[in-house]
């Protein structure tokens, strides 16, 4: 599991026909290539990892990897990055590191620690659950962002609106079922999830403009290796137990390196469509994830969701569409 909202960037969007298809490729490549990272995250847990090492290895693989890619993406893709005179004309190292400055803020920081909660909670709830239900949980996000972009950033909500984003919660006892042999009390976790994602989604529009989009993800990376660095170090202290499995396998140590590498290209891709198509048009798309989530879940594990979560991940999805979408103007005459 990753952040699943992107930072929208910056430039001009491209309107043709083509820069539409292309975004649409990345888009989907995206949404489809993000559940990957979870069906590794859920082998380790399984195997006895705890979640929150699990999320720290995804933190540092992302923070390094994003690191190594600035330069190269400033020279391939110029246009997702500040434009500032303060930063034309210098070297590409050099204008990494004055992004990297700009991105280095309160909300930047606080965004890493948010999306590095959210994250180990996901990450330890896969334990025990199924993906596709977690998954489907963690949909709530973008109804909770909407309530709470109201509340904190004052912007205006209608009454449909309110009363959709309300209508989702209760799509999740579907899901969870509590005491008739549903997920039970672990479905805590990735609600946990839903709810830090849309903290972190809400920083992330309050950052706007705070860095460029990677320069975002490295310094979101910093901060969430330092605050999981350290839920690990306290817990070992306090519990005076093993609270980090060196892993004693070449496999597991590439399993763990690929989490961060997997998250920045499937972001990357998606940071690019978006600079290429409206939000509007490419939300749809976000639903692609379940979609993968279900088919990998049913590969690798070979479980399937039950019709209760299927019909529980529909309500919510299509509750998240309408609660979400633009809506339209009335024109009086």
């Amino acid at each position: 599991m990753t952040d699943r909202n992107p930072i929208e960037p910056k430039p001009k969007i491209d309107l043709t026909l083509a820069g539409h298809s292309s975004a649409f490729l990345l888009m989907a490549f995206g949404m489809l290539t993000i559940p990957i990272m979870d069906v590794i995250a859920k082998v380790l847990a399984v195997d006895g990892m705890p979640g929150t090492q699990v999320a720290l290895a995804r933190f540092i693989g992302q923070g390094v990897f994003t690191l190594a890619l600035l330069p190269i993406a400033i020279l391939l893709v110029p246009g997702i990055f500040l434009e500032e005179t303060s930063i034309q004309g210098q070297s590409t190292l050099g204008r990494s590191w004055a992004d990297l400055r700009s991105a280095w803020t309160k909300t930047n920081l606080a965004r890493g620690i948010a999306l590095a909660g959210a994250t180990a909670c996901f990450f330890t709830g896969l334990a025990t659950l199924p993906l596709p239900a977690s998954a489907a949980i963690l949909f709530l996000a973008p109804l909770i962002l909407t309530l709470l972009g109201g509340a904190a950033l004052k912007e205006h909500l209608t009454f449909r609106r309110v009363a959709l984003c309300v209508a989702g919660f209760p799509c999740v006892l579907l899901i969870v079922r509590p005491g008739f042999d549903g997920l039970g009390l672990d479905a805590l976790y990735p609600l946990a999830a839903a709810f830090l994602f849309a903290i972190y989604f809400l920083l992330t529009r309050m950052a706007s403009g705070q860095g460029s989009p990677l320069s975002m993800h490295v310094v979101a990376a910093a901060s969430g290796t330092g605050i999981l660095a350290f839920w690990l170090y306290a817990g070992n202290a306090v519990t005076d137990s093993a609270q980090i499995i060196w892993p004693t396998q070449v496999s597991t140590w590439m399993a763990l390196a690929s989490l961060g590498v997997i998250s920045t290209i499937a972001h990357m891709a998606i940071i690019v469509a978006f600079a290429r198509a409206p939000a509007s048009v490419l939300a749809p798309l976000n639903y692609l994830e379940i979609v993968s989530a279900t088919a990998l879940s049913f590969i690798v594990f070979g479980t399937l969701p039950d019709k209760w979560t299927v019909i529980g991940a529909i309500l919510i999805m299509a509750i998240g569409y309408a609660a979400t979408r633009p809506e339209k103007k009335i024109i009086r005459r």
